[in-house]
């Protein structure tokens, strides 16, 4: 069984085809991993010919060589330990369902439309009420959280989010992050306007010492869960922290940014650069999967299925 084609694959340009390739990608793996069907490279290049996404047997043939590669890429990426195994010419589950591959179908999900749209809820005044971010936001706050954990085991890795459980507001996560980086609070009133909230930073990642006298390696990172990371590229914001934070010596940490989006090499080159940020994509942070199979926390994988679970059941497939 096949998922819909999404509408972002279509023809690859001559010069660059690595966004597509990225998106053809993610469609076959979520196939794969939640219908548990075996596909073909025939199939899949006799079908995007059919559909005149390519306009050859030849292009499309070539086209899903390049796909099958890098379907391959990823899986050496996680030291062989992703839900996919491969044969000569197909694509298969080598675990029993998505439900043993969690962050992997999480990030899956979080990157395409898969989902037939649902009806907006209304509030008690009969306005339709917004899709709420928080509880995806949170999981993949703790997916990084793990990741990082397991890919720097002698770092530390501090959540400072905004999250539905424990809401924090800016001054007590200035003067969190200022007390773990051994530094002291900036100027807060500036910047404690009505919805800062932690102002665009949801983990400090940092390489401590003994000593109490900061200067060490630290991370400022914004985890954007959603499909328009790009709206978040500039946050945290380098001017902003600057002020917030009053460290020793006088400089900013650097800035990463954490997407469950997997990123072709171009498109990789211009996020990170358009960021200025350290970029962990969805494949960087499965990699931890190479140092440690076992690196997801029982208790994060099934808060994962349960958010899962109810979206698969309206994923949209081909007749």
């Amino acid at each position: 069984m096949l998922l819909e084609i999404p509408e972002s694959l279509g023809t690859p340009p001559d010069k660059d085809s690595t966004t597509e390739i990225e998106v053809a990608c993610d469609w076959l793996e979520a196939s794969v991993l939640f219908s548990g069907s075996r596909i073909t490279k025939p199939e899949i290049a006799d079908l995007l010919k059919d559909k005149s996404i390519l306009p050859d047997a030849t292009s499309a043939t070539r086209f899903v060589d390049d796909v099958w590669s890098q379907l391959r890429s990823r899986r050496l990426h996680q030291g062989g330990n992703g839900p996919f195994d491969f044969s000569y010419q197909d694509m298969h589950l080598c675990v029993k369902n998505w439900e043993d591959a969690p962050v992997h179908s999480f990030c899956l999900l979080l990157s395409h439309p898969l989902e037939k749209p649902q009806p907006k809820k209304k509030d008690k005044a009969g306005k339709a009420k917004g899709i709420n971010y928080t509880e995806q936001g949170e999981l993949f706050e703790r997916i990084v959280e793990a990741a990082c954990s397991v890919l720097w085991p002698s770092w530390t890795v501090h959540r400072t989010g905004w999250s539905k459980s424990t809401p924090q507001f800016l001054p007590k996560v200035v003067e969190g992050v200022a007390r773990i980086l051994c530094g002291k609070v900036g100027n807060i009133d500036r910047w404690a306007t009505p919805g800062s909230k932690e102002r665009g930073l949801d983990l400090v990642w940092f390489r401590g010492f003994g000593d109490q006298r900061g200067c060490f390696p630290a991370f400022l990172m914004q985890c954007a869960s959603g499909q328009h990371y790009e709206r978040k590229l500039d946050a945290p914001n380098d001017g902003i922290w600057q002020d917030l934070l009053d460290l020793v010596p006088d400089s900013l940490p650097r800035k990463a940014f954490a997407t469950p989006i997997a990123f072709g090499k171009s498109e990789f080159e211009r996020n990170a650069i358009q960021g200025k940020c350290f970029l962990l994509d969805r494949m960087r942070l499965l990699s931890a999967a190479s140092l440690d199979p076992n690196w997801i926390p029982p208790k994060l994988a099934a808060d994962l299925v349960k958010w899962i679970r109810p979206k698969a059941k309206r994923l949209v497939w081909r007749p």
